[in-house]
């Protein structure tokens, strides 16, 4: 990390910290989260949403009501595919869901400062993790 970090200019990291809005990763997506999903509408749906989210900006987001444009935590033991998160993931950790479209298919990830990795995207009603049923 430290070659990468010297590389990083006075004005990156001046135009970085006014960023207000997420920066949203796909370098952890879990493939198996989506593959079957034919439905181009609900991609063009899911990409309008995080155009929507980056717009809202971190304050809006959290104004927002989980059901809306807000996130709400889950454990990550709730999770269907918890064995291919990444490493930095710790077990007992709390995970972040957004809403994916306008109904209750969701997309899960973790915020890391701006960076908000997308870890999951759920195509079809509780293939990332059993909705209505959590402890």
């Amino acid at each position: 990390m430290k070659g990468v970090l010297d590389k990083i200019s006075d004005k990156e990291i001046e135009e970085y910290a006014k960023i207000d809005y997420p920066l949203f990763s796909f370098r952890y997506l879990c493939q198996e989260s989506y593959p079957d999903c034919n439905d181009p509408k609900f991609f063009k749906d899911f990409l309008a949403r995080l155009a929507k989210l980056s717009e809202l900006g971190w304050a809006g987001i959290r104004q927002s009501a989980p059901h809306s444009f807000g996130m709400e935590p889950i454990p990550v033991r709730q999770m269907v595919y918890k064995s291919k998160l990444p490493d930095f993931v710790s077990s007992d950790a709390d995970l972040h869901v957004f809403r994916a479209v306008g109904d209750n298919r969701s997309f899960v990830g973790l915020q890391v400062g701006k960076i908000f990795y997308i870890f999951f995207i759920e195509a079809k009603f509780n293939d990332i993790y059993p909705h209505g049923r959590r402890k």
